[in-house]
């Protein structure tokens, strides 16, 4: 069940909507609609009933509106993940993949955009693989932290803008000569 409700939230229009219900708690399919605007209505009620069926929203309120029924969503409480609910291994595949696809979507929603200027931006993209022991990999992201931690805090001011900074560590496959590529 809840590796069914995970893949199925894994599509891009869903996890743009769970991001919306996660920042305003309870929404409508219509204010939801006004905040993701590039987003079809009837995409959007499809995609919520979807998200509705697989148990990842509830609908906890309806509201008579001028003879129609508006229903009032938020995110439903997950289980922790656990040994019985899903394999380890599973759940982290899932969660990668999940992350993947949001990252392709943002972007995608990002350049689709009339004014993008990713110069304007600040838009940044790099990958490096890195020679690194375990213990010089673990004082990097204790240095990354530090300068995370420097900023985190920040509150609303003129110029600051919410900026997303992703970072993902993976092993580097070796090649059948022991050399990494």
């Amino acid at each position: 069940m809840l590796k069914e409700m995970l893949e199925t939230a894994m599509h891009p229009v869903r996890l743009r909507m769970i991001q919306c219900l996660m920042l305003q708690k309870r929404m409508t399919a219509k204010e939801m609609a006004a905040q993701l605007t590039d987003i079809p209505t009837a995409s959007l009620y499809r995609h919520l009933k979807k998200l509705v069926d697989c148990g990842a929203v509830a609908i906890v309120e309806e509201r008579r509106v001028r003879g129609a029924v508006e229903k009032v969503c938020e995110l439903k409480e997950q289980p922790e993940l656990s040994q019985e609910s899903m394999d380890p291994k599973e759940a982290l595949e899932i969660g990668v993949q999940t992350l993947l696809v949001k990252l392709v979507g943002d972007f995608r929603h990002y350049l689709s955009r009339g004014e993008c200027d990713p110069v304007k931006d600040l838009l940044s993209i790099s990958t490096s693989t890195l020679l690194l022991s375990d213990q010089e990999l673990l004082e990097f992201f204790e240095d990354m932290g530090k300068a995370y931690n420097k900023v985190i805090g920040n509150t609303p001011a003129p110029g600051r803008k919410p900026r997303q900074i992703t970072v993902i560590s993976s092993p580097v496959m070796e090649t059948e000569k022991g050399q990494n590529d």
